[in-house]
């Protein structure tokens, strides 16, 4: 009997330690999904303070020598300390906050140009936004007359020479105005007393010179009236100006009659090219 009880205590013994080790092992299974729990939040707010929003509302406004690109900056944080300006695909500048424009004046008329811009906030980095544009071609009426020409004329008709030749001048341009198109002061290279006023209108100039102007009679110079007209056939950008590059017109000259020579008259064409 007494062997009969010591088996029946050890029996309730073995069966309350497993039961002890059941709910031992419940318990450490709560604990492991509580630390699983607890290790998921840092992972999300990690995420969120590694993201940096692109900038938006990105515009270029383009004229003909220059490009106002702005922006609007990204809301939240972290905040924007700089942004980096990629053109045509290459790196251009950088911005610093809160600056959220710039003129881009290295450009020519008549072109397309692109932009991207990324936000920076220390080492974060964002997304690139981008825009394109292209600048203004102004018209030949905006060109300058400036600088030195190469005139070759051609006869039209003529009366009363014996001899017209029709050749070819070296003549200058310099404006009356610090910028843009307007009237010019013109005189002939070979010749500095060979001079006049150019009005403008438009395109269109005209100009009027009284004196020698290449022709003699008897040996003797003679006086004459010279009228010329042209118009801006053509223009292109060198430096920062939009700059007349060809002359087309006429050029009317008369002489009246003296020490035996007849009066003349003569009407020549000009073709003028830029040379400098």
């Amino acid at each position: 009997m007494a062997s009969d009880r010591l088996l029946w205590a050890r029996s309730w013994f073995l069966i309350g330690a497993t039961m002890a080790l059941l709910a031992s092992a419940c318990m450490g299974g709560g604990d492991e999904s509580e630390d699983t729990t607890g290790t998921a939040a840092p992972a999300t707010t990690e995420a969120e303070a590694t993201t940096v929003l692109p900038p938006s509302d990105l515009t270029a406004e383009a004229e003909a020598f220059s490009i106002v690109v702005s922006w609007v900056a990204p809301a939240g944080e972290p905040e924007v300390e700089r942004y980096s300006v990629y053109r045509n695909d290459s790196f251009f500048r950088s911005v610093v906050a809160p600056e959220t424009s710039f003129t881009d004046e290295d450009v020519a008329p008549g072109k397309r140009y692109s932009y991207e811009i990324e936000a920076q906030a220390g080492e974060l980095v964002s997304d690139r936004v981008a825009v394109e544009v292209t600048t203004r071609t102004p018209p030949l009426r905006e060109a300058r007359v400036t600088g030195t020409f190469n005139a070759r004329t051609k006869e039209l008709s003529s009366s009363g020479y014996s001899d017209l030749e029709a050749g070819t001048f070296g003549w200058h341009f310099r404006p009356r105005c610090d910028q843009g198109a307007c009237d010019v002061r013109w005189n002939d290279l070979q010749r500095k007393s060979v001079h006049a006023l150019f009005e403008r209108q438009g395109a269109r100039y005209q100009g009027n010179y009284t004196g020698f102007f290449y022709v003699l009679c008897g040996g003797a110079r003679s006086t004459s009236s010279v009228t010329i007209r042209f118009k801006v056939d053509a223009a292109r950008p060198i430096g920062a100006e939009w700059r007349a590059t060809r002359l087309l017109g006429t050029l009317n000259q008369s002489e009246a009659s003296q020490l035996g020579c007849v009066s003349s008259r003569a009407k020549l064409s000009i073709r003028a090219k830029l040379i400098g």
